[in-house]
């Protein structure tokens, strides 16, 4: 789409579509790998050091599979008004950070310069960062 190689899926029921752009993978040591070749998402459901992650490639039909959590896939998050995200960021004002994680929930080392993020404060609050 647009000279951007990934995968339109447009849905049965209401017909909305969405553009998936297939950005590749990062490998268990972080090697970044099958850039415009395979987009993987990473779905809702995870145990044991694994994750359910759909793949599209191409001309090839999209699967959903099971894959160890150690590798780097995109997300896509999806505004569900009932989760009550969106409230996240209440009272963050006057609090001190006291930490930033990725959205695996790893601790990072240091504020991260872009990206998709979460600040955690001192007074218990979260809040979800985009750069």
């Amino acid at each position: 789409m647009n000279g951007v190689i990934g995968g339109l899926f447009t849905d049965k029921t209401n017909y909305n579509s969405i553009f998936l752009p297939a950005v590749g993978t990062r490998d268990c040591v972080g090697t970044l790998v099958n850039t415009n070749l395979k987009g993987v998402c990473w779905g809702n459901t995870a145990s044991s050091g694994y994750g359910l992650c759909f793949v599209f490639a191409g001309s090839t039909p999209p699967t959903v599979s099971a894959s160890s959590l150690c590798g780097g896939f995109s997300i896509r998050p999806v505004k569900d008004d009932s989760t009550g995200i969106n409230d996240v960021s209440a009272d963050t004002e006057n609090a001190k950070v006291t930490g930033y994680f990725d959205i695996l929930g790893r601790k990072l080392t240091e504020e991260p310069t872009k990206g998709l993020y979460i600040i955690q404060y001192d007074n218990g609050k979260t809040k979800k960062m985009v750069k």
